[in-house]
């Protein structure tokens, strides 16, 4: 499909609020439901807003980055999931005027997906989310709520796939690390792939943590226990 043509189809199926969280295409056989199960990889937020790390609202025009992409061959991940927001190249004014120029940086980053064996996945963001608070979310319980209601679509052959999460970095390392843990050893048991951001305040790379005692990677400060944890599950 042409990217503006999903550009369009998005933007209809949002005004009749026909997008959900997880929507996603079924597969055609047990083997590719497999496969699909187990893409792992990272979040990219370039289109997001166009501030890493920043949620509030529009700013600058920002371009998918190549090395990313070969960070994350390097370790071994081959799926990325790229949230747009419509008004990188929209207005909340006018859906439908398209910036065909800001379009292109899609383009290129289907293109980084094709030369590093990367699967790309075209997520339009920006619908009502929920916080969950209040509530003791030991393993058993993650696993009754959060696994449990999706059995009977798995049952039927439907793959499951946690196109977002993650941890703010204002939760101790420590902490964060647990709710990790529990949370890949019962997705990896169901095989359900996840995705974590690769950079920011959510991500492995740049995080800001103050409890973490960073590698230097590349250009960037690496939290490596995070990432050996996401490698291993």
């Amino acid at each position: 499909m042409k990217r503006r043509k999903f550009v369009e189809l998005c933007g209809l199926a949002s005004a009749a609020s026909l997008v959900t969280p997880g929507m996603s295409y079924a597969v055609d056989s047990k083997k590719d439901l497999a496969r699909y199960s187990r893409y792992r990889g990272f979040n990219l937020l370039e289109k997001l807003t166009g501030t890493i790390g920043k949620y509030n609202g529009p700013g600058p025009r920002l371009k998918f980055q190549e090395e990313d992409f070969e960070i994350m061959a390097e370790w071994g991940f081959n799926f990325a999931r790229i949230p747009m927001a419509y008004w990188q190249w929209a207005s909340p004014e006018n859906w439908y005027s398209v910036n065909e120029d800001v379009l292109k940086d899609i383009d290129e980053v289907v293109e980084f997906g094709k030369q590093y064996n990367v699967h790309i996945d075209l997520n339009l963001h920006r619908i009502p989310g929920y916080c969950i608070n209040g509530v003791f979310w030991d393993r058993d319980y993650l696993g009754k709520r959060l696994i449990d209601p999706w059995k009977p679509l798995m049952g039927k052959g439907v793959a499951v796939h946690v196109g977002e999460w993650g941890c703010y970095n204002k939760t101790p390392h420590d902490v964060a690390l647990r709710w990790m843990r529990d949370l890949l050893s019962l997705w990896k048991e169901v095989r359900w792939g996840a995705l974590w951001n690769l950079k920011g305040t959510f991500g492995v790379l740049d995080s800001e943590r103050s409890d973490v005692a960073y590698e230097r990677y590349k250009r960037h400060l690496l939290d490596r226990k995070m990432l050996e944890m996401l490698q291993e599950n």
